[in-house]
């Protein structure tokens, strides 16, 4: 794309159509593309299209979280969030200056911590309960079904067992059954 379109003989004098067909043309010459693979006129504008849309969004983004940095912070610098943890920025050094301790909460945390949380909280804590109960019994069905697996191949086996797989087969029986 950038070669097609910065071409010093050609520049920007060319219609829409004469540009797609260039770029159409430089596709099919590439290297990387396997042989046999063509893309129309129409395929390549699409394709441009869809990232052009993607790239324009990364973009924003990106120039959000820039615009989100504080005086002094570089794209180098990194904030740890670690289940709500202090970050190291907002941590100060204690008197001996061996071991950072974490800042007094601010009014609003105080105020939350307070008792002062609203019902939708509680209903989402209640509804992540719930969830977590359920993906706790799937991923107990799972590991049965695992381990039921493992006991079935031991069992078709057709050559005799060696010592560890037959302490496997009975630990995994005995799991089965108890």
């Amino acid at each position: 794309m950038v070669n097609t379109s910065k071409d010093p003989v050609v520049g920007n004098e060319q219609k829409a159509g004469a540009f797609w067909q260039r770029i159409a043309a430089y596709f099919a010459a590439s290297p990387k593309v396997a042989r046999g693979e063509t893309r129309s006129v129409i395929q390549c504008k699409q394709r441009w299209q869809k990232m052009k849309d993607l790239v324009s969004k990364f973009c924003g983004t990106y120039a959000a979280a820039t615009r989100q940095r504080t005086s002094g912070q570089s794209e180098d610098d990194t904030r740890k969030c670690d289940d709500g943890a202090q970050s190291e920025s907002s941590q100060a050094t204690s008197n001996l200056g061996d071991e950072p301790t974490n800042r007094p909460p601010g009014v609003k945390a105080a105020k939350r911590a307070s008792g002062k949380r609203s019902i939708a909280d509680h209903l989402s804590a209640s509804e992540f309960q719930t969830m977590w109960s359920i993906k706790e019994r799937d991923l107990a069905a799972k590991e049965r079904l695992s381990k039921m697996s493992l006991l079935d191949r031991l069992i078709a086996k057709k050559d005799s067992l060696t010592e560890y797989e037959e302490a496997l087969n009975n630990k995994l029986i005995s799991d089965m059954l108890g």
